[in-house]
């Protein structure tokens, strides 16, 4: 038997809680372990039930969905609902799978259930092959004013334009980050990836070869994205290193 993403739904509308609750009994990956109203039944099915994926509204009664997350010692992954487009910025915060604006349907639900199935298979896959579960991360990107999550395993390299960046993925599409590389790569640096200039981070499992041009200076080739990417003297050391 297949194992299930023990999930809970927590929404104080209840048309939209029973449509959230319909929409996910349509998935087979998903079983429903909880239902809840209001921040306090968040709480409580946290600690009871230690669901593997939360399906929450960010503005409960008694207290806001993300407030009570930050407590928890364990947190599950999250798909976010709210009304307010404004929320998007601590979604992007926290991290979370996905966030689905108001009025939902039953596409956009499926949309965001794929990302969270798909987010748990690379999981369980890490998981077997001995790799620290925090390799798995997502990072929250805009798209057509959208803003989205990308798995960063799916991130060939970053790319500093001014105040934004761009998340080149293998598939050689390009998407916007929201924040400085700087930032990025504080969020990231646990993992396999690397800095090799001011404006480049790079995934190191996308690295193809490195060769030298002069003066401590090399090149790096990046599969999937027909890129080559310059790395800088001051990087050289430790990218050879690494």
């Amino acid at each position: 038997m297949k194992e299930k993403i023990r999930t809970i739904i927590v929404e104080d509308e209840l048309p939209i809680r029973d449509a959230l609750l319909s929409f996910a009994m349509d998935i087979d990956d998903i079983q429903i372990v909880g239902l809840g109203k209001d921040g306090a039944d968040l709480e409580d099915l946290l600690i009871q039930k230690k669901p593997d994926l939360a399906i929450l509204d960010i503005e409960l009664p008694v207290e806001d969905a993300i407030t009570i997350l930050s407590r928890q010692k364990i947190k599950p992954a999250t798909i976010f609902i709210t009304a307010h487009p404004s929320y998007a910025i601590k979604a992007f915060e926290y991290e979370a799978i996905d966030f689905l604006l108001k009025p939902l349907s039953l596409q956009k639900f499926k949309n965001a259930a794929n990302r969270a199935i798909r987010y748990f298979k690379l999981l369980k896959k890490d998981i077997k092959g001995n790799i620290e579960e925090n390799k798995i991360k997502v990072l929250w990107i805009q798209e057509n004013s959208i803003t989205l999550p990308v798995l960063i395993s799916d991130i060939a390299f970053f790319e500093s334009q001014k105040k934004i960046t761009l998340a080149c993925l293998f598939n050689k599409k390009c998407v916007t980050i929201p924040m400085s590389i700087s930032s990025i790569y504080k969020k990231i640096e646990h993992l396999d990836f690397i800095q090799i200039h001011r404006r480049y981070i790079v995934n190191i499992a996308a690295i193809v070869k490195m060769e030298p041009l002069f003066h401590g200076t090399y090149e790096v080739y990046v599969k999937g994205c027909n890129r080559v990417l310059p790395v800088s003297r001051r990087y050289s050391r430790k990218i050879l290193k690494k």
